[in-house]
């Protein structure tokens, strides 16, 4: 089975956790992503996702909150070399949307790629050739 390097996207889009979630949902539409790579001076990390986006607005919290206050603290790591079998489900496991591939998954380091549900599908289905 096919390799999480082959199938990830190797672009991580990257914002400080000062920002807000107005800057944030800006960046995400300029570069066309779901999720954004958290990180911080003293090298805390986090995630910042759609489904974040959803959360607060339905909750009533203003754009201009600091990420840090709404990010997601959890981030869940693969390796380059895990097949596509053991990223779908450590996906399911996890109850989440992507992982960030790395061989180091130092808290505050950037991650090389991320793989997601979306991605994962598309390896499968080429893999079917349901193309």
């Amino acid at each position: 089975m096919s390799k999480v390097r082959g199938h990830m996207t190797s672009v991580v889009i990257t914002v400080d956790e000062n920002a807000t979630v107005k800057q944030a949902c800006q960046m995400m539409n300029e570069e066309g992503v779901s999720g954004l790579f958290v990180t911080s001076e003293s090298g805390e990390t986090g995630v910042f996702t759609d489904t974040d986006l959803l959360l607060l607005l339905s909750r009533g919290k203003p754009t201009d909150t600091k990420l840090k206050e709404v990010m997601s603290r959890d981030i869940f790591y693969v390796s380059p070399e895990a097949s596509i079998k053991e990223a779908a489900e450590f996906i399911k496991a996890n109850g989440v949307s992507r992982l960030f591939v790395s061989n180091n998954n130092s808290s505050g380091e950037k991650p090389e790629g991320i793989i997601s549900v979306t991605d994962l599908i598309r390896a499968l289905r080429d893999r079917l050739n349901f193309k």
